[in-house]
């Protein structure tokens, strides 16, 4: 068990290992690996990838900013390097994933363009075709904000990408900002989606 809990990989491993067992599981037992199933696991994946990127709005806006607005020059560095690096790395590939995932879904599910014109390809007939578009572009607007203008402003700041002091302040305040409307966008992108699922 000291193995499995030696590294974040390890355990993140060993959780998909088991994930993959209870899988198998459900087939012997009689479950079908047909395209329900792969609906599923794409839902799934969808979820847990969701999951970590709202997850990371928490922890940029109520942990890692005001950790380093606290810090000195030396704390700020610190913070840049093994914890902002990292976190960003994941946002950017947990947004993309749930983007990815989730227009999948839809287009298995066969009601992309439904849900991609927000209910108007069936004339805004279906409620759930609506909650749903809406929740789906309101999630696109924040994989758009974070590889957009999260992440090249991130850059600047890090030293990564070219700029003087004054750019990097300019910098720092784009990624304060829009890391705050992440966070804003994150409660209705949930509501629509769960709504979605549930009130119809």
């Amino acid at each position: 068990m000291e193995a499995l809990l030696s590294s974040p990989a390890k355990s993140l491993t060993a959780g998909t290992v088991l994930a993959v067992l209870l899988a198998a599981i459900h087939i012997f037992f009689g479950g079908a690996l047909d395209a329900e199933f792969l609906r599923f696991v794409l839902r799934w994946v969808h979820v847990v990838a969701a999951i970590v990127f709202v997850g990371l709005a928490w922890f940029v806006n109520f942990i890692m900013l005001p950790a380093n607005y606290a810090q000195d020059d030396a704390g700020k560095k610190v913070i840049a390097g093994s914890i902002a690096l990292p976190t960003i790395w994941w946002v950017r590939h947990s947004s993309t994933l749930t983007v990815a995932a989730g227009l999948g879904l839809a287009a298995m599910s066969g009601y992309f363009m439904d849900t991609m014109t927000i209910g108007a390809w069936s004339g805004f007939e279906v409620a759930k075709h609506v909650m749903l578009g809406a929740g789906m572009w309101l999630a696109i607007i924040m994989w758009a904000f974070v590889h957009m203008v999260i992440w090249p402003n991130m850059k600047i700041m890090l030293g990564l990408s070219p700029g003087d002091m004054e750019a990097r302040t300019a910098a720092r305040i784009k990624v304060r900002n829009f890391v705050r409307k992440n966070l804003i966008l994150a409660i209705p992108v949930v509501f629509l989606m769960v709504g979605a699922q549930n009130l119809f």
